[in-house]
């Protein structure tokens, strides 16, 4: 028969979730920041940027490659 956890078993296990939630949200919180980086250095970079499919199709167009070709990203993907 199993036997039930002690108070300060237990006291571990939910600081130790405590902490895995409190890292997770500031890992969330980072990843949120290089994402927002990344966009704002894409969409205001004056070199032409875009990614394709394995078929070779547009999926993203920035703002710089809509005014060279005179395109809108949707006309494009």
């Amino acid at each position: 028969m199993r036997r039930k956890p002690a108070y300060e078993e237990l006291k571990q296990r939910v600081q130790k979730l405590e902490k895995e939630i409190l890292d997770l949200r500031q890992s969330k919180e980072v990843h949120k920041q290089a994402e927002e980086k990344y966009r704002t250095l894409v969409e205001s970079t004056l070199d032409l940027i875009f990614t394709v499919d394995r078929r070779g199709m547009f999926t993203y167009v920035n703002p710089t490659l809509e005014k060279v070709t005179g395109y809108t990203s949707s006309e494009l993907i």
